[in-house]
């Protein structure tokens, strides 16, 4: 895999994880993918996390992630591993990290239009310290939207 902006991204947020928290972390991308499973599994003390990394220079205004005229759209393969996950009662989430901030978008809202101009949103903007935080199965009710 290129060592693009996503995947910078992604080494800030595992460069925040505490090594305390001994969180075992797994890659799932590469050239060929696999089937829809989100790009990073992590599991912590009593928790299991899925993550699906997106990453954009500036935040759109409005944005519907799952639209397949997005640019860093969640695929349809994607798209029904993430809605199976919640179905079955998995934590999972998509990370749309960005120079401004990342949003956290858990329990099927990526499935709706997300403005950042809604202050419930534009107050969710998180570090890469707290995407690693969100990862290893700490809950933060500010983060995920």
């Amino acid at each position: 895999m290129s060592d693009g902006p996503e995947r910078k991204y992604i080494h800030r947020v595992h460069n925040a994880i505490d090594p305390e928290w001994n969180l075992h972390k797994q890659g799932n991308t590469g050239i060929m993918g696999v089937n829809g499973t989100p790009d990073y599994y992590y599991e912590g003390f009593q928790s299991v996390t899925w993550i699906e990394y997106k990453y954009v220079k500036t935040l759109p205004q409005r944005f519907l992630i799952v639209d397949v005229a997005c640019r860093f759209k969640v695929t349809p393969l994607q798209r029904r591993w993430l809605n199976r996950a919640v179905k079955n009662q998995v934590r999972v989430a998509v990370v749309l990290g960005s120079e401004e901030g990342a949003l956290i978008i858990e329990k099927g809202r990526w499935e709706e239009y997300i403005s950042v101009h809604d202050n419930r949103i534009a107050n969710r903007l998180v570090t890469p310290g707290e995407v690693a935080h969100f990862a290893a199965g700490f809950e933060n009710n500010r983060v995920a939207i």
